[in-house]
Order: structure tokens, then C-alpha cells, then sequence
């Protein structure tokens, strides 16, 4: 089968030098990456030009994305009836800086480079599409499995966030996973969960998946 994989995380500028991002380091996504291709499957990988990891199989078909909106583009641009599986790893960030002022004058500053000696900065964020929303739409023919990563409350409201994000992004499975979900990953679909107790053992299950 033909795999699509994302993988670490996305950058939004505050300015030419600084950025808002996330904790991602791609490893998991790369992880993936690499069981795939070695249980004979052709896959093309959508890897953050900032992740920490690349996959170690040769023939994992690399292409990089920065921004929410330049990984949106990507995976418009790779749209294929060849990809039957679609991995939405990547941690995809939640706002972007839409306005960057002066506190004290209110005035808008040039995103260039803001100086130090300006002090005290306000920045606007405003929130990026949900681009898993769309993958049933871009690839109709493969299976989607999307990712939730949660923070809060316990394991039986991962699994129900996880199931909710299933019902409104039409996938077919997501992988729960977070402080609020607890020691592991669940493999979650519309009826059912399957634990598993380590990165390793969850790799397995999503190329179980495909069978």
C-alpha cells in the first residue's frame, strides 16, 4: 500500500527570527514511517523541517513543511488515488500570530524583527483550519487515522475525545495518547480500544491496521 505519514511539528513566525511551535519532535511520526516501509509498504513522509528525528529507511520519500499552512498545501499537493492510508501525526498548532503591537502605543510592529528596546509586546493569535477535517475530502479512498493528544481529565474522556474527533473528521481510527490518557497509547475506533503499553507496541497495532 501507498502510506501517507506526517510527522512533527508545525512553526508559526512572530517574526523573521522567532516562532510559536510546539514540544513535537517527530520521532513517533518517523517511527511509523519506518515500520510501514519495512512491512513492504511504499510511504511518503510529510516531515516539520524542525523535527529532531528522520526516519532511517532509505526509502521513505521525505517532503517538508514548516507552517500549518505550508503542511495544508502539501497534503493538498500530494493528493493521490495511489495513498491508501493516510497518518496524521504531525502536532499541528492550534493558532497563528495574526498581530503583533505595541502595548503602550497600540501601534502595529514590523514582523522583520522586533526589537528589544520596544518592551512590552501584544500578540494576537488567531485560530489555523483544522486541516484533519479535510483529509477525508482530499484522499475519499484511504483510511485516515488522526491523533489526540490530551492533557487533561483521565482515560475514559481521551477515548471519548478521541471517538468525537472520529464522528466529526469522518476517520476510521485515532490514537489517544497524552498525561489525560495516561501510560501508553489507545488505538481508538467508532466501538473499541486497543491498549497498547509503549511506542513499539502501538507501531505494530497501526501496521496491524492495514490488514
Amino acid at each position: 500500500m501507498h502510506c501517507l505519514v506526517t510527522a512533527g511539528p508545525t512553526i508559526e513566525p512572530l517574526d523573521e527570527v522567532r516562532r510559536i511551535t510546539n514540544h513535537s519532535t517527530g520521532r513517533l511520526g518517523c517511527g511509523l514511517a519506518d515500520a510501514l516501509n519495512r512491512a513492504g509498504h511504499r510511504v511518503t513522509l510529510l516531515l516539520s523541517e524542525t523535527a529532531c528525528h528522520q526516519p532511517r529507511e532509505k526509502d521513505v520519500h521525505i517532503i517538508a513543511f514548516s507552517t500549518t499552512t505550508d503542511l495544508r498545501r502539501q497534503l493538498r499537493t500530494a493528493q493521490s488515488d495511489t495513498i491508501q492510508a493516510v497518518f496524521h501525526v504531525a502536532a499541528v498548532s492550534d493558532y497563528r500570530v495574526s498581530r503583533v503591537q505595541n502595548t503602550r502605543t497600540g501601534s502595529k510592529l514590523n514582523t522583520a524583527k522586533i526589537p528589544t528596546k520596544v518592551g512590552r509586546i501584544t500578540v494576537e493569535l488567531t485560530p489555523t483550519p483544522k486541516i484533519i477535517r479535510q483529509l477525508h475530502r482530499w484522499y475519499p479512498k484511504a483510511k485516515i487515522i488522526g491523533w489526540k493528544y490530551e492533557v487533561d481529565g483521565n482515560r475514559k474522556n481521551a477515548v471519548a475525545v478521541a471517538r468525537d474527533q472520529i464522528k466529526r473528521c469522518r476517520t476510521d481510527s485515532c490514537v489517544a495518547n497524552g498525561p489525560g490518557y495516561g501510560e501508553g497509547f489507545g488505538l481508538v475506533s467508532a466501538d473499541d480500544v486497543t491498549h497498547s503499553p509503549n511506542a513499539t507496541a502501538l507501531l505494530k497495532q497501526l501496521v496491524k491496521f492495514l490488514r
